[in-house]
């Protein structure tokens, strides 16, 4: 299975074609300078059963790190795929 990758994704056209592919099974990245365009694409598509979602990562990726390594942040990544549910995440805990 591909993966559409859909540089600035909007309403109109990037919609449109992230509806297109995932409806033939391809997974659908979106990447737009806008939380707020993301948010409600992902939206339009979460009822059409295509599965959108971002992970945050605050900071440097490192080895070392509990939440920020490529491992820890690789099984993120899979978690998000596998359970598909809601659309940001973020790789770590977030400081108040």
């Amino acid at each position: 299975m591909t993966t559409f990758a859909l540089i600035g994704a909007g309403p109109g056209l990037g919609l449109a074609a992230a509806s297109r592919f995932g409806a033939a099974g391809h997974r659908v990245a979106l990447i737009s300078r806008s939380a707020r365009h993301l948010d409600n694409l992902a939206a339009e598509l979460a009822s059409q059963n295509i599965h959108a979602a971002q992970l945050i990562i605050p900071g440097a990726i490192r080895p070392d790190a509990e939440h920020s390594s490529p491992q820890a942040l690789a099984e993120r990544l899979y978690a998000i795929h596998t359970e598909r549910g809601g659309f940001r995440h973020y790789a770590e805990p977030m400081p108040a």
